[in-house]
């Protein structure tokens, strides 16, 4: 087992909307040298959008994927019940279903403003990977959690109003990519 004390160590608190020096390129160079490369290699490819195989069964990246699908699932049902579909076609089976990814997506949805619901389902995943990470003060668990606190942070400096008319650009481009 490796030891990643001095790297946990020197890792920057993190907010959802606060600014640091980190990004997710510069957190995964640090883990270099450290990080055995096969952990290394699952590190990296790992997103709230990762299967489960291949993560060991009591792992922070399983409970997380697994409490995330949930969430997925139940927000898949709330938008196919508002639009009158079956929400079967879009939803992922898995082998559970977690309450509290239930009840997170149930309270974002009353909020009717889009941007704010994500916000709120943002949230909910920042406080679950922090309630996953407790207890994995010096253990990879811990650097998955920083991950992905990174990914959800970024995702939400992209979402900047100050930089509103670039944004906008890239979403066009984005689409017109698509349709391309």
């Amino acid at each position: 087992m490796a030891n990643y004390i001095a790297l946990i160590s020197s890792l920057p608190m993190l907010e959802l909307e606060g600014d640091s020096f980190m990004t997710k390129e510069k957190f995964l160079s640090w883990c270099e040298g450290t990080v055995p490369e096969k952990e290394l290699e699952k590190l990296k490819n790992f997103t709230p959008r990762s299967g489960i195989s291949g993560f060991p069964e009591k792992s922070f990246a399983r409970k997380y994927l697994r409490w995330e699908q949930s969430l997925r699932n139940t927000c898949v049902q709330l938008r196919a019940g508002k639009a009158g579909e079956d929400p079967r076609k879009w939803q992922r089976y898995e082998d559970h279903a977690d309450s509290s990814a239930a009840t997170a997506a149930i309270a974002a949805f009353s909020e009717p403003d889009p941007l704010l619901r994500e916000k709120f389902l943002d949230t909910a995943r920042w406080t679950k990977a922090e309630e996953l990470e407790q207890g994995e003060w010096y253990s990879l668990n811990r650097l998955y959690a920083f991950k992905l606190k990174l990914e959800l942070r970024e995702s939400w400096r992209k979402r900047d109003s100050r930089n509103a008319s670039g944004n906008m650009d890239s979403a066009a481009e984005t689409i017109r990519g698509i349709k391309s």
